[in-house]
């Protein structure tokens, strides 16, 4: 099958859909698939590059498309790629903010029109529209409002197949066909470079990956969780921080040193997906900043599941589980700053979901093709 991604940005590691679009991409070319990316919003360049990208050994061809270039001249560009290329099915990695620096990409349907030819379109939806989950401001609800009608307008437009990784944005799309395409990890399990857990360590090693949430009473409470199973197992919490922390790091940091002190933080910065496999394999439990009901689009929350972490999500164990155990698999790492220790299970064997989700991937557009070849013969 011939398959293009499209998404905004493809710098290694500075761009989560990034990541995500080039792993999926590597493992389907690795089951013989032909794939090629375009990022048609790359703002980590300054010039056109046709180059290739790399996935465990797997190389990927890529275009990337600056967007200091005008877009009608990047959409030129991109149309005589996919014509040069002539996928079956292209595939586009939605965030509205991916496609324009004020989330309101509102020609991009127009504009996507113009370039799949005889290809069918698939778009996954990795975000929405501001103000579906929680609280937000005027303004943004305002904005929310606006990138409701864009992304209605662009589903109408491409009239694609649509898939989402959560069942909160399955429900607010209110499509009929809509699939859930649960996300992996944007870091590979590094099977060689894995550490072993020193179970005599007079340390109970807890670890945050990405950017802090700005509920910072709830990342208090996720420490105090912590701290209590730490002192349960008669240790001492030593909080590894991994990655640059987003606008919320040093407030985070603060309450952290209030918390377990400053001696038993330790700020890793960025690292290298080896390096950050390595972490995970040595700690006891893993930090998110999302709750039940969004963790399943964090890729740093999966990524550390997918290594076997424990995980504590923000809030506190809701009564009803409507969606948040949708993800059966990773139900028993849950934790929240509510439960007693002794939910606290072990850490468990590493479960990788990038082929699962490639295969239901692949099984969703083979479906999709059966049924428009069903509907076809019978109309012959």
């Amino acid at each position: 099958m011939k398959i293009l991604f499209i998404c905004g940005s493809l710098e290694p590691g500075k761009d989560g859909v990034g990541d995500y679009t080039r792993r999926l991409a590597g493992e389907l070319i690795r089951q013989n698939h032909n794939v090629e990316i375009i990022a048609l919003e790359d703002q980590f360049i300054a010039d056109v590059i046709k180059t290739f990208q790399e996935d465990n050994k797997t190389t990927i061809p890529v275009l990337r498309l600056p967007t200091s270039k005008p877009l009608e001249k990047r959409i030129n560009i991109a149309k005589q790629q996919v014509e040069e290329f002539q996928p079956e099915y292209l595939s586009l990695q939605f965030v509205p903010y991916s496609f324009h620096r004020k989330g309101l990409p509102w020609s991009l349907g127009k504009r996507l029109k113009q370039l799949h030819g005889k290809g069918k379109w698939h778009i996954m939806f990795h975000e929405l529209w501001l103000g579906i989950h929680g609280k937000t401001s005027k303004k943004n609800f305002l904005i929310g409002i606006a990138q409701k009608i864009l992304i209605k307008r662009l589903i109408q437009q491409t009239r694609p197949i649509v898939t989402t990784s959560i069942p909160i944005y399955k429900e607010a799309l209110k499509i009929k066909d809509c699939r859930l395409l649960p996300l992996f990890g944007n870091i590979q399990l590094n099977y060689l470079n894995m550490g072993k857990k020193d179970t005599d360590s007079e340390f109970f090693i807890a670890v945050h990956f990405g950017t802090f949430s700005g509920n910072l009473i709830e990342f208090e409470a996720q420490l105090d969780y912590v701290k209590s199973l730490a002192a349960s197992k008669h240790k001492k919490v030593l909080l590894r921080l991994l990655g640059n922390g987003g606008q919320f790091k040093e407030r985070s940091i603060a309450i952290a040193e209030k918390v377990i002190g400053t001696q038993f933080i330790q700020d890793c910065g960025i690292l290298s997906a080896e390096e950050i496999s390595g972490y995970f394999s040595t700690s006891d439990i893993g930090i998110s900043r999302a709750d039940n009901i969004m963790y399943g689009k964090s890729g740093s929350t999966i990524a550390m599941l997918e290594h076997g972490l424990p995980v504590v999500l923000k809030g506190k164990r809701p009564e009803n589980e409507r969606w948040g155990e949708y993800l059966p698999y990773f139900c028993e790492q849950i934790l929240y700053s509510n439960d007693t220790p002794e939910k606290y299970k072990f850490v468990k064997e590493p479960k990788p979901q990038l082929q699962l989700t490639t295969d239901s991937f692949l099984e969703l557009l083979k479906e999709k093709e059966n049924k428009l070849n069903t509907v076809l013969s019978n109309i012959l």
